[in-house]
């Protein structure tokens, strides 16, 4: 559960304007960490503000933020008080009904975490007879996707944290864990305890089930900010520096461009 409001200010990022008459404002929650949170000056930081300074700056766009509960953020875009909200967001179906969405801006696929030494691929047919237990967090709909997928396959222990699930995992009480794939790389992934950990998808997918990404949303009638965005997007991911900044806060690939820049060792 998102936190209730905690603040709401208009913070300046001091960048040129250029391509935009306007100031653009951008809507933040600021309690979302790593991907935004509040700084220690009371602004936007985080994964999110930052990356989207950096677009602000690739389209000659003055930004600044609007910091607000993200319960009101589509709300207050809707009624024009903000030009995009930059609080990843899923773009379904009934979304799509109102609202504009770049392209996907991270993607948190489920992600199997086992033993670095485990190769054989994450499917039924090759986990048939092995008697695995599986971790999963209570209340979250991945347990299901993972029931629906392999069955009686695998035995499945719920678990009401993640810091409970992955102190199981470290102590062989569970062969594996499924997790959305940021959290598990805050829990372990990133953490000292991590190196002897990895994610990996289900076969040769990137995660369970599928996932189109998590992305920011416009209004309906701001098509030429959203190509804008969406190009300097792209050109962040070919040159690596979306990768640069998603480094600062997270540990594992956002999205595929992003991979192979980490593949690259850029």
């Amino acid at each position: 559960m998102r936190p209730l409001r905690i603040c709401a200010c208009v913070l300046g990022l001091g960048l040129p304007a250029a391509a935009w008459a306007e100031r653009l404002l951008l809507g933040s929650e600021g309690v979302n960490p790593p991907l935004s949170m509040l700084a220690a000056d009371g602004g936007p930081g985080g994964f999110e503000p930052d990356l989207a300074r950096a677009i602000c700056a690739r389209i000659g766009a003055d930004c600044g933020f609007v910091v607000m509960d993200f319960m009101e953020l589509v709300p207050a875009l809707k009624a024009g008080e903000i030009a995009m909200v930059v609080a990843n967001l899923a773009p379904t179906e009934e979304r799509r009904k109102t609202l504009l969405f770049t392209d996907p801006i991270l993607r948190n696929p489920v992600n199997f975490v086992v033993p670095q030494h485990c190769n054989a691929p994450i499917v039924p047919q090759t986990l048939v007879g092995k008697g695995l237990r599986i971790g999963l967090l209570r209340g979250d709909s991945t347990g299901q996707q993972v029931e629906d997928r392999f069955g009686t396959v695998l035995s499945y222990v719920y678990y009401d944290s993640v810091e409970t699930a992955v102190q199981d995992l470290q102590a062989g009480r569970v062969a594996m864990l499924a997790l959305p794939r940021i959290t598990a790389a805050l829990h372990l992934i990133d953490t000292p305890q991590g190196a002897g950990w990895k994610l990996v998808g289900d076969g040769d997918a990137e995660g369970i089930g599928a996932d189109p990404g998590m992305a920011w949303a416009l209004r309906p009638d701001a098509a030429p900010l959203a190509a804008q965005v969406n190009a300097a997007l792209q050109e962040m991911l070919a040159d690596c520096s979306y990768t640069a900044i998603r480094k600062a806060y997270v540990g594992v690939p956002l999205l595929p461009g992003d991979a192979a820049c980490d593949a690259a060792g850029r």
